[in-house]
């Protein structure tokens, strides 16, 4: 699935999305309705390569996507009645992971976190399915992962608005080309290129 056709899936679903706001009450029914299929339909995650719930030291994760074999991606979801994003400032921003803008979303931080270092995962996301939080949990570049900035959608218009960052950083291509790295350590204050294959012309 290439970004078009995952743009074309976000704004089929938008609209049943914000209709059914309401009326999805629980956890789960903002996983069934809202996340699985965000995960799937739009951001290209097979289903095969999604394991929910499997069981670590810190407890069970709520979503565990793999490649290869391999752990690559963290999901923390909750319910769509928890604010995770205390700002008002209603489009995409960056915020100190431990900063006031997120201070009801440092629990579910600290969880993915836990959750990152039991599975050897770098990056996490935090959603009530309608906000959506990047978070570089498992650094190697020698910066506390509490102490970076965190990647906020604050709502479905702010990815609305800015589909391809969205897309660049949760989808499958996005996580597998480790394209998270580049966001953040923009929002740090990090200029880093886009790498660029060249060949010698004869």
């Amino acid at each position: 699935m290439n970004i078009d056709q995952a743009k074309e899936a976000f704004d089929k679903l938008y609209p049943q999305w914000v209709e059914n706001k309401l009326r999805i009450e629980t956890e789960q029914d903002t996983r069934f309705q809202v996340i699985n299929r965000m995960l799937t339909e739009v951001l290209g995650w097979p289903h095969r390569d999604i394991k929910t719930e499997p069981h670590v030291d810190s407890g069970f994760v709520d979503y565990l996507l793999m490649a290869g074999g391999r752990g690559r991606f963290v999901v923390e979801a909750k319910r769509i009645d928890r604010f995770l994003v205390d700002s008002k400032n209603p489009i995409y921003a960056t915020y100190k992971a431990s900063g006031a803008a997120l201070r009801s979303a440092r629990d579910g931080l600290d969880q993915a976190k836990r959750y990152c270092s039991d599975t050897a995962v770098p990056f996490a996301a935090l959603t009530s399915g309608f906000e959506w939080i990047g978070f570089w949990a498992l650094r190697t570049d020698g910066k506390p992962p509490i102490d970076g900035k965190a990647l906020v959608f604050p709502t479905l218009e702010a990815i609305r608005d800015n589909f391809a960052k969205f897309h660049d950083l949760f989808s499958h291509d996005g996580i597998l080309n480790n394209r998270y790295q580049i966001y953040v350590h923009e929002a740090e204050g990090l200029h880093v290129a886009h790498a660029e294959m060249l060949y010698r012309v004869l």
